[in-house]
């Protein structure tokens, strides 16, 4: 009986990245967390601000380098979306609360549309 290696079993650089993309989106999830917190006064929502941007700029970096063509599909146009509207609430934190609800509510609805509508071409 031979064994199969798994995606949990296997190593090498298809798993570090897998681990590597799973840590970026933790962390991704702890800055929104933080976002939140500072918009209600408790944290500093520059420091917040600039770790959900450069989070998700990174998630973007690793995953145009696993595959560049999702900057042409809703997803990825999404992605770029969401960096721009966290950049203008660096630039604008006046209006860094309803972006924020505008952004929680974008990538909620991106993340869990089905598949079919994520991965459509726009370019």
């Amino acid at each position: 009986m031979s064994h199969r290696p798994t995606e949990s079993t296997r190593s090498g650089p298809a798993s570090s990245r897998r681990w590597l993309s799973a840590l970026l989106r933790a962390l991704h999830l702890l800055a929104i967390v933080l976002l939140g917190s500072a918009l209600l006064g408790a944290g500093n929502l520059d420091r917040a601000t600039t770790l959900v941007f450069t989070s998700g700029l990174a998630m973007l970096l690793m995953d145009s380098y696993n595959d560049l063509g999702h900057l042409r599909e809703i997803r990825g146009v999404g992605i770029l979306v969401k960096l721009l509207l966290v950049g203008l609430s660096i630039v604008e934190p006046a209006w860094a609360l309803p972006l924020f609800w505008l952004l929680l509510m974008l990538s909620t609805l991106l993340a869990h549309a089905p598949r079919s509508f994520r991965h459509r071409r726009l370019l």
